[in-house]
């Protein structure tokens, strides 16, 4: 239930965002297309068809031309193309099916930057998108201005208060002396290495 209602919002949002930029006539060619995405780790499957624009729905398990599957991070990992072969490899993420409907489907998702004071200017007009615009970023920048001090906050709490964790000159140093270490146990091995042969 929850799942379908994500999707439900995610394709409305998508589709908001396409009424902005028409697909590219490259993926246009992948008409009728089916790629499925199944997170392992989650209860989340969502199907994207290409269809007059792309189209979210929740995947039942059909045939499709594609299907990604893997666990939640592996797969926000495949945002940067060139991980793609390491993350198959190790087999992190299994791809079957048209890697090239893949590929034009995540080019075509990755550059997406949604204009939300031009979106809500059609439904509000020019000055209230602008101010609600507005308002949305300082409301945004307030909340990231609040989690780092949070986070400083309590780091410096459980470092300096109540010492759960170690200052960062002690991690450093402790760094260094484990480096240290092993560069000494690799010239130790070597010279082993070289008395026994």
């Amino acid at each position: 239930m929850l799942q379908a209602l994500f999707i439900s919002l995610a394709d409305k949002v998508l589709a908001a965002y396409l009424s902005q930029h028409p697909m590219s006539s490259i993926l246009a060619s992948f008409k009728g297309k089916v790629l499925a995405v199944e997170c392992t780790d989650l209860p989340l499957a969502i199907e994207i068809e290409v269809c007059d624009r792309l189209r979210l729905q929740t995947y039942q398990g059909q045939s499709v031309e594609c299907r990604i599957s893997g666990r939640f991070s592996d797969l926000q990992r495949l945002t940067t193309p060139a991980l793609l072969p390491e993350l198959i490899k190790s087999g992190a993420i299994t791809l079957e099916g048209d890697l090239q409907l893949a590929s034009r489907i995540a080019d075509e998702l990755r550059d997406t930057h949604f204009d939300r004071e031009e979106w809500l200017s059609q439904w509000l007009g020019d000055v209230p998108a602008h101010m609600l615009n507005t308002l949305g970023n300082k409301l945004m920048a307030w909340a990231n201005t609040r989690r780092q001090t949070m986070t400083h906050d309590v780091e410096e709490y459980l470092q300096d208060e109540i010492k759960w964790l170690p200052a960062s000159a002690e991690l450093r140093q402790f760094s260094h002396q484990v480096a240290s270490l092993d560069t000494r146990c690799q010239q130790l091995a070597q010279r082993i290495k070289a008395l026994t042969s």
